[in-house]
């Protein structure tokens, strides 16, 4: 089925994205996880909860990924766009991130990194796949408050 081999093709073209926006090396964890990551705000959840807040965004569909992103970053925005447009040419497709963990391997009062890894459900054409997400540490930085999605820290 010709859905069956586009929904994989678009997935992996958007961790592929990620990886490569928010800069791809590996991750050494230095500090203990964080404690509650299902916090679901940017703003007041600390670093895990905002990437959880940023992928949410990005795998559903919202179009004020802005929100997530640092003022430094305006580059990642454009890049989930163009991800987003390749995913909306496969119909009623889905992404669901509940099965993704959010860890904190680095932090200090500025900057952390958060490192992303579990399974993404896609389902399209009515048949749902689950897939593994490999590990992609993702940085971010405190701006007023914010934790924030950025493509490089420091």
């Amino acid at each position: 089925m010709k859905i069956a081999r586009i929904v994989p093709i678009a997935l992996l073209l958007i961790v592929a994205l990620l990886a490569a926006a928010c800069g791809g090396g590996a991750a050494e964890p230095t500090s203990a996880p964080s404690g509650d990551n299902n916090e679901s705000s940017s703003s007041g959840g600390g670093p895990a909860a905002a990437v959880q807040a940023f992928f949410e965004a990005v795998y559903g569909g919202d179009e004020n990924i802005v929100d997530y992103v640092c003022s430094s970053s305006p580059e990642i925005v454009d890049t989930y766009e163009q991800a987003a447009e390749a995913l909306a040419t496969v119909p009623d497709t889905t992404i669901d991130t509940s099965g993704l963990t959010y860890t904190v391997t680095e932090e200090n009062a500025d900057s952390a990194t958060v490192e992303v890894s579990g399974e993404l459900s896609v389902t399209a054409a009515g048949q749902t796949m689950s897939t593994p997400f490999q590990a992609v540490p993702i940085p971010v930085v405190n701006e007023n408050g914010s934790w924030k999605v950025c493509a490089s820290v420091g």
